[in-house]
């Protein structure tokens, strides 16, 4: 166990976390990889909620494999004099730390502020939650039926895709203060955290947005039974997300490799989309009742 610890990316480097909100998250990531990480809750900040069975499961979800420890703020200081990676989300007016002591100290030390919309801006002091994250990227323009309330996705995605990408971002400061050798303040929001990973069409302009970058999109819903069919099978439905080349071969596979389908056109998204005659055929053969249903909307 200690040699595999040992082997991870970030062995050797310790992190103090005060982050209060669920973008605690970040430091579990980061004791993935192989830090130390020391949580110390100020005065019962941040501390595990009691009589929530939900709250609790967050609360140790975000914090598994860390050091925690309760403290009084009088005491803070001198726990963070050996920090690689302070990760806290402290109102800016916060005199429990002397930063500028500590980074005369420690030259390298990374501060890294994690907060729902980052500091001194319009949205600093708004409250947010993973539907208000989900709304203000803009994502719910697309989610849903035209002319009904958008929907919702489960559970907590766009939070969780804030959490991994302020790990990312991170490491990304640590890596440049090993380096260089002179730290930095990363004001890191959970907005632009889920703006770049949640959304296919800002994240990536690959299979997932047919291939045209985001701006060219339209910005409301789908037609109905355009992307993603619901096709009906022996024992209900299924619903096909087949968009990359490679996805296509292996359903083209799997439906025994009609040659009618077997063309180089039909690596063109577009063209599968457009198809009734593949959207028939991919309905399952041979099972009485499967292909007398119709071909459900998005």
């Amino acid at each position: 166990m200690q040699q595999e610890a040992i082997d991870r990316p970030l062995s050797g480097l310790r992190v103090v976390d005060l982050v209060a909100s669920p973008l605690a998250g970040i430091a579990r990531i980061l004791r993935e990889l192989g830090a130390e990480v020391i949580r110390l809750e100020v005065g019962g900040r941040g501390a595990c909620p009691k009589g929530n069975p939900r709250a609790e499961l967050a609360y140790w979800t975000a914090n598994l494999g860390k050091r925690i420890e309760g403290i009084e703020a009088s005491a803070l200081a001198d726990r963070l004099t050996d920090a690689d990676l302070i990760l806290e989300d402290l109102s800016p007016d916060t005199d429990w730390i002397d930063w500028e002591a500590l980074r005369a100290a420690n030259p390298a030390l990374v501060q890294m502020t994690a907060t729902g919309f980052g500091l001194g801006n319009a949205f600093s002091d708004w409250q947010w939650t993973d539907g208000v994250l989900h709304a203000l990227t803009s994502e719910l323009s697309r989610s849903g039926i035209k002319g009904r309330a958008p929907l919702l996705p489960p559970g907590e995605i766009a939070l969780q895709c804030a959490v991994a990408q302020g790990a990312f971002v991170a490491t990304a400061a640590l890596t440049q203060a090993l380096v260089s050798g002179t730290g930095t303040h990363v004001d890191y929001a959970a907005l632009d955290g889920a703006m770049q990973a949640l959304d296919p069409a800002f994240g990536i302009s690959g299979s997932a947005t047919n291939g045209r970058p985001a701006a060219s999109l339209p910005p409301g819903r789908p037609p109905k039974g355009v992307q993603y069919p619901i096709v009906p099978v022996a024992d209900g439905y299924v619903r096909l997300c087949v968009l990359a080349p490679r996805q296509w071969q292996g359903m083209h596979a799997m439906m025994g490799s009609p040659p009618e389908f077997a063309g180089p056109e039909f690596n063109d998204i577009m063209v599968r989309f457009k198809s009734k005659e593949l959207l028939a055929a991919m309905r399952t053969p041979g099972i009485k009742g499967a292909t007398d249903r119709p071909v459900a909307p998005d």
